[in-house]
């Protein structure tokens, strides 16, 4: 371990004499909120070196050896880090791809624990775990903010279960993993008996039942795949259609068992000439109304072992009994199939005209957002407007030009109509000049479908510039529309 510790010690020197020989004098003078952090790395580095080559001596004051703890101090550049840094990577494909593997991975190891419960390797396992859960949820906290547990634009209110349950079985990952075996350890050090407490023990064991919620986090890899996602739901809301069929079933399977408990269970139509064995053995597959209907649920899959002794010494049940399996199991499951079927291509489509309109909606939200970055980055006087020189320059610069027409997806021409169709001249001023709402706006339109809303916009507004056009030469109408 001392030769591990030398090593990184060995690393922050040289990175230290790095970092002053690429900043020179502005290393230790300059920015406070940088300077601090550089006179704390230098600090620690130099209290490394005194507990090597100082502490570690037999005549060094006890008093230095308190200065090794300072090397905990390199804590907080990771916690600086981790609230300076732009954390948008964390809904990124990458990341989340990166979780839903991590889930995945969990919940084998949580099958195999199961099967070998004394193997040494899952105790190690579970913290790898829950040390990456717990940097996703505090990740996700630092980058949606208050909107992680209460909701808002950044999250929709379907996530915000999520949330919670994260949360939940997080905190009870580092209680029952950390907490617990901490405060166990500190007991045995100071002597002190463990006392079994039995409210807080019911509560720990509830908190470990509560884990196995991390099972649930598996429909999040199912929600991640497009096709898998579209099914489940189309499978959901087919379900909410079977309440007529099973209606139907319940009823059938009713008044047939309402009908065998009265004509065999009460030995309307058990034969005289059966011994008293028999007839009870007979008159018993229907002794009452909720085992008869278990019994014909059985016998509409197919299963018969319930109605033996009945088959054995009445032969016409046979029959009976054939009808029944007809109409229950080729009937109605055709019906209950061909409902499911219909329900679910409905369903499915509805879905997916959900899942294009979400997604024409959020590259709408997306160019609104690239289109404002660019429309600042070249609104030189900050005005909030492009003037006609500020849109040309842009169609001049070829990387600034290429920009705009990816974004928007119209070619040079284009974009320089949809300036003269929106283009102003203000009282005294020679040059046009485009708000940056109505530049973004009007893209909107040009990049979306054509309906029959929007036309009617345009008739609208075709209507009021003409009774303005009116207004302007022969005076203000009586009644404007």
């Amino acid at each position: 371990m001392a030769l591990v510790g030398r090593c990184f010690l060995l690393f922050y020197v040289v990175e230290l004499a790095l970092n002053v020989a690429y900043r020179q004098g502005k290393f230790f003078c300059g920015d406070p909120h940088t300077v601090c952090w550089n006179w704390m790395d230098a600090v620690i580095v130099a209290c490394g070196v005194a507990d090597i080559f100082v502490v570690k001596k037999a005549s060094a004051p006890s008093g230095l050896r308190a200065l090794r703890l300072l090397r905990l101090a390199r804590v907080l550049k990771i916690v600086k880090i981790f609230l300076t840094s732009e954390l948008s990577w964390a809904e990124g494909h990458h990341f989340q791809t990166f979780m839903m593997a991590v889930i995945g991975v969990n919940t084998v190891v949580m099958g195999l624990e199961s099967e070998n419960r004394h193997n040494p390797l899952w105790p190690y396992l579970e913290n790898i775990l829950l040390v990456i859960y717990l940097f996703e949820l505090l990740v996700r906290i630092k980058f949606q903010g208050c909107a992680f547990f209460i909701g808002g634009t950044r999250v929709p209110s379907s996530e915000l279960i999520w949330n919670w349950l994260d949360s939940v079985i997080v905190c009870g990952g580092i209680v029952d993993n950390w907490i617990m075996p901490s405060i166990t350890s500190a007991k045995r050090l100071m002597g002190v008996r463990g006392h079994s407490n039995g409210s807080f023990g019911e509560m720990m064991s509830v908190i470990r039942m509560a884990r196995l919620a991390r099972i649930l986090r598996l429909i999040k890899i199912v929600k991640s795949v497009p096709p898998l996602y579209t099914l489940v739901i189309g499978i959901v809301r087919a379900m909410q259609g079977m309440g007529w069929v099973m209606l139907l079933t319940v009823g059938v399977l009713y008044i047939c068992a309402l009908l065998g408990v009265k004509l065999v269970g009460e030995g309307m139509l058990v034969p005289a000439d059966l011994s008293e064995e028999d007839q009870t053995a007979v008159m018993g597959t229907f002794d009452n109304i909720p085992n008869s209907i278990f019994r014909l649920f059985k016998a509409m899959n197919a299963d018969l072992g319930g109605f033996q002794p009945l088959l054995e010494h009445v032969g016409a049940s046979k029959y009976v009994l054939m009808v029944y399996m007809v109409v229950t199991n080729w009937a109605l499951f055709s019906i209950l199939t061909a409902v499911v079927s219909d329900n679910m291509a409905k369903a499915t489509e509805e879905l997916e005209g959900e899942i294009a309109e979400d997604g024409v909606e959020e590259a709408k939200r997306e160019r609104e957002a690239k289109m404002a970055v660019l429309f600042k980055r070249i609104d030189t006087n900050r005005d909030d407007e492009l003037t006609l020189d500020e849109f040309k320059g842009i169609l001049a610069d070829e990387a600034s030009c290429q920009e705009i027409c990816s974004i928007t997806g119209l070619p040079p021409a284009d974009l320089e109509d949809v300036f003269d169709l929106l283009a102003t001249r203000k009282d005294g001023e020679e040059e046009c000049s485009i708000k940056q709402i109505d530049f973004i706006q009007l893209l909107d339109i040009e990049c979306g479908s054509v309906t029959a809303r929007s036309i009617m916009k345009v008739e609208h507004r075709l209507m009021r510039l003409e009774v303005a056009f009116r207004e302007a030469i022969d005076g203000p109408s009586p009644h404007p529309p």
